[in-house]
């Protein structure tokens, strides 16, 4: 479970939202004497938070849609199967697409990464020893249990060509990284020697979510093909009259829209992780004082990923 130390994943929310909305009235309101580089570490704090929430709903809803997807096959197969191999089974479970403990690993390393995030803005601020207590203590569990998780990348990751070799090899360093820094940090560490030090591993583990949903959409894509070409034989191999008929074919019609819709989904998703990855290394280098000037525009550029991402998500719950 993601949180081994009794930090629950609504209070870790509430204690980011908090440290999150400190930052950025300091940033905002100025009253906290904030420099340049502050502002924008607060500000990256709560783009990226906005990203990293919406992405763990994304995970959830594909979850939820691969299983949904599995219940709509399995009726088509019971009418026309035949065989009683191929017959539905009530009881037989539907494969998800991650496991219980497969999709609490990603939500690990997101929540991390949010956590991160909001340790740059102290970092850079002046937090008050309430929110530093509360922060540390959330992000000791998470960063204990994705330590942990870089010695069981092949199972939690399971399915992803990316993790071989060297790439494993990086990946389980990442891991090990920025969970021994939610851990250990010291509030009074240097922003610019922070951040570029973890530069490296948000990269690494920002590549590894890249590649995990290039996985979920490949899925994704043949088990809605499987769907249509299941519903279509069960047209060709059933006499059905002309409501029957109309009925089933809007039903392909509704399956194409889903498909399209989680499409757009993890397109969203991918790019919002792309943009997250890339805010921070400009984060980093205008913390070490290179070309900060682009830093605002990366900063609303994540921004708005977050808000796309949060939209996709929400319309399919619409749909649903």
């Amino acid at each position: 479970m993601p949180f081994p130390q009794g930090v629950p994943h609504r209070v870790l929310k509430t204690v980011v939202a908090r440290v999150c909305a400190c930052g950025i009235a300091c940033a905002v309101v100025g009253g906290c004497s904030l420099s340049p580089i502050a502002r924008h570490a607060a500000a990256f704090s709560s783009a990226s938070s906005l990203v990293i929430e919406s992405s763990e709903d994304a995970y959830r809803t594909a979850n939820d849609l691969r299983v949904r997807e599995q219940m709509e096959a399995a009726v088509y197969a019971y009418d026309y199967a035949s065989g009683a191999d191929l017959q539905f089974d009530p009881h037989k479970e539907f494969k998800p697409l991650f496991t219980a403990d497969q999709l609490a690993a990603r939500i690990t390393v997101f929540d991390a990464l949010e956590l991160y995030g909001e340790s740059l803005a102290q970092i850079a601020g002046h937090p008050s020893k309430e929110d530093t207590e509360a922060l540390e203590g959330a992000a000791a569990g998470v960063g204990q249990n994705l330590a942990g998780l870089s010695g069981e990348i092949h199972s939690k990751f399971a399915g992803v060509p990316a993790i071989t070799g060297t790439e494993s090899a990086v990946i389980s360093t990442a891991l090990k990284a920025l969970g021994e820094y939610l851990q250990t940090r010291v509030i009074k560490k240097s922003l610019p020697k922070v951040t570029g030090d973890m530069d490296v591993h948000v990269k690494a583990l920002c590549d590894l979510l890249q590649e995990d949903i290039k996985v979920m959409k490949t899925q994704a894509d043949s088990d809605y093909t499987s769907l249509l070409m299941t519903q279509n034989q069960f047209v060709l191999h059933n006499k059905l009259d002309a409501v029957e008929k109309r009925n089933e074919v809007e039903k392909e019609m509704a399956v194409v829209r889903e498909q399209r819709a989680n499409e757009r989904l993890l397109d969203a998703l991918s790019a919002a992780v792309l943009k997250l990855q890339l805010t921070h290394h400009v984060l980093a280098a205008g913390a070490a004082g290179n070309n900060p000037g682009s830093l605002k525009q990366n900063i609303a550029d994540l921004q708005a990923a977050g808000k796309d991402l949060s939209s996709y998500y929400k319309s399919l719950l619409v749909a649903q």
